[in-house]
Order: structure tokens, then C-alpha cells, then sequence
């Protein structure tokens, strides 16, 4: 973390106008976390539109995202196979195991 902290340090203390920092979509670095929940910054798509992630209530660190399997739409956690979370679908009451 220390790296991707400095180097954020470099680009802002050369930028003229902007900053762009880009990441992997559910693949958030803990550093980029950290500035938008603080709202320093703004997690977007190359157009400029808003993304809202939801962190993954299993791990804490991934997020979860659509996925499309043999049964259809799912969603699941960013970090499979570390974490196997899925939430329950609508209507559907999930069973501990």
C-alpha cells in the first residue's frame, strides 16, 4: 500500500489539470477504498458515469458482481475462490452450512 501511496503522491504533485487512476472493475486496491469512502474521489467508467459497488458482506474486500452461470444470473463475490459468497436470491432463504 505504501507504493501505490506514493505513487498517488507523485501524480498529484505533477498534475496540471486531473488525476485518473484506473483499476480492474471488483479488483478495488484498499488505498482507492479508502479515497472514496472518505469522498476524496469517485469510482466511474470510461464515460464518466457513477459506479456503485457493493463490498462483499463474506470477505470485506471484494465486491460483488454479476455473473452468469448454467442456472442463469447470479451474483457473487469478486474474490472466488478465496471467498464463495452468494447472496440469496430474492424470495430465497440462504442455509448455513
Amino acid at each position: 500500500m505504501g507504493e501505490e501511496r506514493r505513487l498517488f503522491y507523485v501524480a498529484l504533485t505533477r498534475a496540471r489539470r486531473m488525476v485518473a487512476m484506473f483499476t480492474v472493475r471488483g479488483r478495488c486496491s484498499t488505498f482507492l477504498r479508502e479515497l472514496t469512502d472518505g469522498g476524496g474521489v469517485a469510482i466511474t467508467d470510461t464515460d464518466g458515469k457513477s459506479i456503485q459497488e457493493q463490498t462483499c458482506p463474506g470477505c470485506k474486500q471484494g465486491v460483488l458482481l454479476l455473473r452468469t452461470g448454467p442456472y442463469g444470473e447470479f451474483r457473487s463475490c469478486s474474490n472466488y475462490p478465496l471467498c464463495s459468497y452468494k447472496p440469496p436470491k430474492q424470495g430465497e432463504v440462504q442455509r448455513r452450512r
